[in-house]
């Protein structure tokens, strides 16, 4: 009995898809169908949050990232959280989900960082000396 291959495909590619290892490379799967993972904006999607937090640490381009990680959370708050209202779920129930509350302390840090700039040991600091 021959396979037609429509069924589920199990991919052993989905641990390195939350790394940002997925730059267009095939990847097989259980059923041997090439698996084109992801094009250059869903690159650029899920890398934004690790490359930007680095550079927050790290203290290159503050200002910049911090703006479009605001920019991120009021579209958080707007497509996912505001329906929820404000408070986060602390009990868990099913079918309910989290507020802003989270967002808005994330936008106010943010704002901070944006009014304060980088930090005496950062990268744009030692840049701007140079």
């Amino acid at each position: 009995m021959a396979s037609n291959n429509t069924g589920p495909a199990i991919s052993f590619s989905d641990g390195f898809n939350s790394f940002g290892c997925n730059a267009g490379v095939p990847a097989g799967n259980i059923t041997t169908r090439p698996t084109y993972i992801a094009n250059k904006q869903g690159i650029a999607g899920q890398d934004s949050p690790g490359i930007g937090g680095f550079l927050l640490i790290v203290g290159g381009l503050t200002e910049v990232v911090a703006t479009l990680f605001v920019a991120e959370m009021i579209v958080a708050i707007w497509k996912v959280h505001f329906v929820n209202g404000f408070f986060l779920n602390w009990t868990s129930r099913p079918g309910v989900g989290h507020g802003y509350e989270f967002n808005a302390m994330l936008i106010c840090a943010l704002g901070c960082l944006i009014l304060s700039g980088p930090g005496a040991v950062s990268l744009d600091r030692w840049l701007r000396r140079t």
